[in-house]
């Protein structure tokens, strides 16, 4: 049992640690490509749309 639990201890830090090791690298890559002028304009385009279709949603179905 305690042979278990550790081993889940272990597995776990794993995947917490490999998360974070992705999630920084995506971070990273995602800031170099929001540098870009176009890249940003096509972002907030993109951002701004669906916060429209998300205030439409408000509107039409929730009560």
């Amino acid at each position: 049992q305690i042979e278990q639990i550790f081993y889940l201890i272990f597995m776990l830090a794993i995947l917490n640690i490999s998360t974070h090791f992705t999630w920084i690298l995506m971070g990273n890559s995602l800031s170099q490509w929001m540098s870009n002028p176009v890249a940003e304009k096509i972002l907030n385009y993109l951002f701004s749309s669906t916060l429209l279709l998300i205030a439409i949603w408000i509107v039409l179905y929730v009560h």
